[in-house]
This record gives structure tokens, C-alpha cells and sequence, in this order.
């Protein structure tokens, strides 16, 4: 079932120029627009998983910038997907699935996306000397930069990051400004 829904995502492919949402969640309007708040535990900030799986795609405040989606479409990976924002809107989606699950992740996003713009090979290792390669491939569009690294931060999981690049912009923009008039001060 899970390769099935991960062809569906695939052929109803737009190209990355084009598409103004990820996973279905605009990325021009705010978040978390007409999404539901996921159910939490009684008493505790803390999803009730439980009761989570019944209500479909929601999301849960890590803080008042940074989310966790739940029951986001099944890429056939088992991924986990969060959601940083800047002015509300949605910035940067981060994702994280099993390093096993790296080729099919980068197939499925080829046939979304198509080819990757950029795609490259570097060492990485660990704190006690295991050494690794490390793929990374990184699709360009007007709306989207989307970055899938082989070896994250734990190199038991592979990482994506699909940022928002008019938004990105805007947030740059705001930090020069911001740096320009503290400079100013001194």
C-alpha cells in the first residue's frame, strides 16, 4: 500500500517552479491556516498518539515557531516532518526518515521534482572516528529549495529540507536591516 501511495505523489508530479505547496500546506498563507490541532494528553503538553491517528494530518507547537505534523501523507519512507515558520508562513519543512529509505526517497522526489540541479558526494564522520559517504541531492526553484542528505546529524537517518525560498529572502532581507541598524548604533 505504501509504494502505491508514494507513485500517487509521484505522478501527479508538478514542476518545483510551479507548485506553491508541500505535502499539501500552502506555502504562502499562514500556518496553521484550517489545520487541526493534533489531540494532546490530558494534563500534559504532549500528543495523545492514541487519539492523534484518528484525526488525520495535524500539527502540535514545539514552540511558537517550530511544529511537528502529524499524519502527513505516507511517502513509504516513514518520515517524520517539522515545520519552522517565519511571519507565520511556513519557511522550512525538515524531514527525517531511515537512511535505508535514501534512494527511494530520492526516486520519489525525482519524479515530483525531476532531475536534482545538484547532487554530490562528501565524507562525513562520527565523534569516535566511523567514517561515512554522504549523498546529497538539492533541487532549485523559484519557490522551493529542496536538500536530501544520505547521513544526518545521526547517521542512522537521512534528513530533507524543502525551504521556502521567496520567504527565505524576506527573512534575510529583514536580518541585513536588522544588523545595519545595530551597526549603526555603535
Amino acid at each position: 500500500m505504501k509504494k502505491y501511495i508514494a507513485l500517487l505523489f509521484c505522478f501527479v508530479a508538478h514542476p518545483v517552479f510551479a507548485q506553491t505547496s508541500f505535502l499539501g500546506i500552502p506555502m504562502d498563507l499562514p500556518f496553521p491556516g484550517q489545520m487541526t490541532e493534533c489531540p494532546k494528553v490530558q494534563g500534559i503538553d504532549m500528543v495523545d498518539h492514541g487519539r492523534a491517528r484518528d484525526v488525520g494530518i495535524c500539527y502540535f507547537m514545539e514552540s511558537p515557531t517550530k511544529f511537528t505534523i502529524w499524519n502527513s501523507p505516507d511517502l513509504g519512507i516513514g518520515h517524520t516532518l517539522q515545520l519552522d515558520t517565519f511571519d507565520d508562513k511556513p519557511a522550512r519543512f525538515r524531514m527525517q526518515f531511515n537512511k535505508s529509505e535514501y534512494s527511494q526517497a530520492v526516486e520519489i522526489f525525482t519524479k515530483r521534482y525531476g532531475k536534482p540541479k545538484r547532487f554530490f558526494v562528501e565524507p562525513v564522520s562520527t565523534k569516535s572516528g566511523n567514517k561515512f559517504e554522504s549523498r546529497t541531492n538539492i533541487w532549485e526553484g523559484p519557490v522551493f529549495v529542496i536538500r536530501l542528505v544520505e547521513v544526518g546529524a545521526d547517521v542512522r537517518w537521512s534528513e530533507g529540507s524543502i525551504i521556502n525560498v521567496p520567504l527565505a529572502k524576506e527573512h534575510q532581507k529583514k536580518s541585513r536591516e536588522s544588523a545595519q541598524r545595530a551597526a549603526d548604533k555603535l
